[in-house]
């Protein structure tokens, strides 16, 4: 049985009823420590972060750009956030005029029917959480997260960082970045270059004329795979790293820092670095591929002088 638990709802200052082009709002809701949640925002910016907390919280803004007034009040009533949930479980979506189902609000938003609404969300929820989260346009951060994460976006800009558990990216346009990716890790974006440092376990890249920039710390067993269609990739690695490694190029550059000479035309590159445990491997079409070799800072002794 579907039931809200817990809301408190605190609409937003004078700013929410005035003519003024935004306006506040925000939820709460108790649902437990490691609850699975699932999030739908259409437009606007979106940061989630997890916290200690059993509860979510959200913050919403809503944006009209330059349209105040009269016409402000009345685009920002087309659009509720809802937050529901039951025990375990939990959502949070942005609803236009009434209109719920998410296949129609993407058309709605691609269309251009959504503009000149934005809704911003700031959203804390249990850092142990199961989390979904989809979105079409803006830009979308998320932080702090020791559960799985996943995450669907259409045309927005995507932000990973501090991320514990398993992270699944699929994004159709708008730029990748990760910063602290410790569990699994699965991107695949058509239109959009990747770019992160502090990926540390097993992880597949997936683009299609995007580049890549990643900066990894594998550990012994990771397992590493890079494929790009027609961006570049450049990956930095820790030359303190155990590594084995092979780089191939169908028509572009092939080239590392840690072995001599370079390859072209198909030929693979490989080679080892360390004792060799993890595995790299990357392929890219028609761009070129580059192995960077990352000095690991110096530990300084203490002593006496």
């Amino acid at each position: 049985m579907l039931a809200l638990l817990a809301i408190s709802t605190r609409p937003g200052h004078a700013s929410d009823t005035s003519g003024s082009p935004s306006g506040r709002e925000e939820r709460e809701l108790t649902i437990g420590e490691a609850p699975r949640i699932v999030i739908k925002h259409v437009r606007g910016n979106l940061t989630v972060r997890g916290v200690d907390s059993p509860s979510i919280s959200v913050l919403a803004t809503k944006r009209t750009g330059g349209v105040i007034g009269a016409r402000a009040r009345k685009l920002r009533s087309r659009v509720d956030v809802r937050v529901s949930g039951k025990l375990g479980r939990a959502s949070v979506e942005t609803v236009y005029s009434g209109e719920a189902d998410w296949g129609t609000l993407k058309k709605l938003q691609r269309a251009g029917d959504l503009a000149d609404l934005d809704v911003d969300l700031q959203i804390s929820l249990p850092r142990k959480s199961y989390l979904e989260v989809n979105t079409v346009a803006g830009s979308l951060t998320v932080s702090r997260m020791d559960g799985p994460v996943s995450i669907n976006g259409d045309t927005a800009d995507i932000r990973a960082t501090r991320i514990r558990g398993a992270c699944r990216i699929v994004a159709s346009g708008g730029a990748v970045h990760l910063d602290d990716i410790r569990g699994s890790l699965s991107v695949r974006t058509v239109l959009g270059p990747v770019d992160g440092r502090g990926v540390r376990g097993s992880c597949v890249l997936d683009t299609v004329s995007g580049g890549v920039q990643i900066g990894i710390v594998p550990d012994h067993e990771a397992v590493i795979r890079i494929n790009s269609m027609s961006g570049p990739v450049q990956v930095f690695v820790d030359d303190r790293a155990d590594l084995s490694y092979r780089l191939e190029s169908e028509s572009g550059t092939v080239t590392s820092d840690f072995s001599s000479g370079r390859r072209n035309d198909g030929e693979a590159l490989k080679g080892r670095i360390g004792r060799g445990g993890g595995d790299l491997r990357v392929k890219t079409l028609s761009s070129p591929v580059r192995l960077t070799r990352k000095r690991a800072p110096v530990r300084r002794q203490s002593g006496r002088r």
